[in-house]
C-alpha cells in the first residue's frame, strides 16, 4: 500500500547573501530567495476536438497533481503556436507537457472529463542551470474511447479527516501516474461510518482505486486505503460496482 507521496518534487531553495557590509558594522545583506524557471514554445498540428480544452502543465516526477497549469488561449490553439513560461519553481526534476481534457457531456460543462498528457518530457532544474528552454511540437489526439464509472463504499476506521481535502481516485494499474478520474468526498458524504462513492468518466482500462488526503499548499498526498486488486472498465463492464474497501484514518500522519 502506498503510504505517503510528495506530489510535486519538493527541493531546497537558495538564499544568497551579499558579500559587502554596510556602514555601522552591519553584516552581509541577504538577497531574495532564487527560484528556477522553464520557458519555451509548443506548436500544434491537426485539429483539437470541439469541446475539448488544452492546458500547459508541469508535473512532479511520477505523476500526481499538476504543480502549475493554465488553460491555453483559444487564439493560440487556432494559430497553432503557444509560448509558455513556468516560474517560481524549486530546484528539482519535473515533467512538462500539454494536457487535453475531453468533456464527455457537452450539455454539462461541469462534468469531469478524462485528461491526456501529450509529449511529456523531464526537465531538471539546478543551481547551475536554474533556467531551461524547451521547444516542442504536438499533434492533437482523437477523442478518448467511451468511459464508464467505478462505485462502491469506503468503510472508515477512525474519524473522517474533516480538516483535509479527501479524494477517491482511479489510477492506471499498468502505468501509475496522475489519476485518470477522481471524486472529492467530504464529511457530509459519510453515512454511518461509510462513504458511498461513484467515480464518473473513467476511461476503459485497468485501475487501482484508492482514497487519500491532499494538501494543496504542500502538494502532498497521504493514502489511507485502497481496493485489493485491479478494477477493469471495458465494453463488457463499463460500470464497476461493489468496489468496497476500508479507509483507516489512523494511518494518516
Amino acid at each position: 500500500m502506498m503510504k505517503r507521496a510528495l506530489l510535486p518534487l519538493v527541493a531546497g531553495v537558495i538564499l544568497i547573501s551579499s558579500a559587502c557590509g554596510g556602514s555601522g558594522g552591519r553584516g552581509p545583506t541577504p538577497l531574495p530567495t532564487l527560484k528556477a524557471l522553464v520557458r519555451g514554445t509548443v506548436q500544434f498540428t491537426g485539429e483539437l476536438t470541439a469541446g475539448a480544452e488544452a492546458f500547459m502543465a508541469i508535473f512532479p516526477p511520477g505523476g500526481g497533481s499538476a504543480y502549475q497549469f493554465y488553460s491555453i488561449p483559444q487564439s493560440d490553439i487556432d494559430r497553432g503556436f503557444h509560448a509558455f513560461e513556468f516560474t517560481g519553481l524549486d530546484f528539482g526534476t519535473y515533467q512538462l507537457g500539454v494536457s487535453v481534457s475531453f468533456n464527455p457531456d457537452p450539455e454539462d460543462p461541469e462534468a469531469q472529463a478524462p485528461i491526456r498528457l501529450l509529449a511529456p518530457t523531464s526537465i531538471t532544474l539546478t543551481q547551475d542551470e536554474p533556467a531551461k528552454q524547451y521547444d516542442f511540437t504536438i499533434e492533437w489526439p482523437a477523442p478518448p474511447a467511451p468511459a464508464g464509472s467505478i462505485s462502491g463504499t469506503v468503510t472508515l476506521i477512525g474519524d473522517f479527516p474533516a480538516d483535509k481535502s479527501v479524494w477517491i481516485a482511479a489510477i492506471d494499474a499498468t502505468s501509475p501516474g496522475p489519476p485518470k478520474a477522481q471524486v472529492e468526498v467530504t464529511a457530509e458524504d459519510v453515512v454511518g461510518g461509510e462513504i458511498p462513492y461513484t467515480i464518473p468518466n473513467v476511461p476503459y482500462g485497468s485501475y487501482i482505486v484508492t482514497i487519500f488526503t491532499y494538501d494543496f499548499a504542500t502538494h502532498e498526498a497521504d493514502y489511507f486505503g485502497g481496493y485489493d486488486g485491479a478494477v477493469v472498465i471495458n465494453e463488457v463492464t463499463p460500470s464497476a460496482t461493489g468496489v468496497d474497501f476500508v479507509g483507516d484514518t489512523s494511518e494518516l500522519e
